[in-house]
């Protein structure tokens, strides 16, 4: 009898604490989103391009730069919409990212599905900005039902795991575009001058 009372207190205080985290989970947000910015010195068509050849990301993209285990391919379109990158790791599991929208040269929006953990969406906006481009890379990401909400507010720090890894994305793209090859203007072709010289 002892037993079952014990069992039963057990069973109670689970569901209190089940209840509490319901709770709490409806009050936290459905959607979590978050941006970084930065300035690049080139124009936003040299900036779009760039962002919008997923092939591009391995020169800059702060994951693909810090996980040597990671093996990716491409499919689809050869950039923009319809492009897809897959990835596989040993330390980052495997996932994929398609390129949903590409408006030049002001956005670009990315599905992000990383299998067992999730999926989210990525965005991008291009601002010119004095003689260069003001850059914003957001992320979002659906949060679920209430049981979700709560796991996700105690357990992801999405300011810590993914903002951070998207300011050193933004340096390194910088430093990437900033030092890319600029196209010297054409010199322009010298006008033909009438050599006739006329006598009387």
């Amino acid at each position: 009898m002892k037993a079952l009372k014990i069992l039963l207190i057990i069973i109670i205080i689970i569901g209190v604490a089940f209840g509490l985290l319901m709770i709490y989970g409806s009050t936290q947000p459905h959607e979590l989103t978050l941006e970084r910015s930065i300035t690049i010195d080139a124009s936003p068509e040299m900036v779009f391009d760039v962002v919008n050849d997923l092939k591009t990301w391995d020169n800059w993209s702060s994951w693909n730069l810090s996980d040597s285990t990671m093996q990716i391919t491409y499919s689809g379109s050869e950039s923009g919409e319809g492009m897809v990158s897959t990835w596989t790791s040993e330390n980052s599991g495997s996932g994929s990212q398609t390129i949903t929208e590409s408006i030049p040269y002001s956005s670009i929006k990315t599905d992000l599905d990383f299998g067992s953990q999730g999926s989210a969406k990525s965005t991008w906006k291009f601002e010119e900005a004095g003689d260069g481009t003001k850059v914003t890379w957001g992320f979002i990401m659906d949060t679920g039902n209430a049981f979700s909400r709560a796991m996700i507010s105690m357990f992801f720090d999405a300011e810590k795991m993914v903002g951070s890894d998207y300011e050193k994305g933004l340096v390194k793209l910088k430093e990437y575009i900033e030092n890319m090859p600029k196209e010297e203007p054409m010199a322009p072709e010298p006008m033909e001058s009438d050599s006739t010289m006329v006598t009387q």
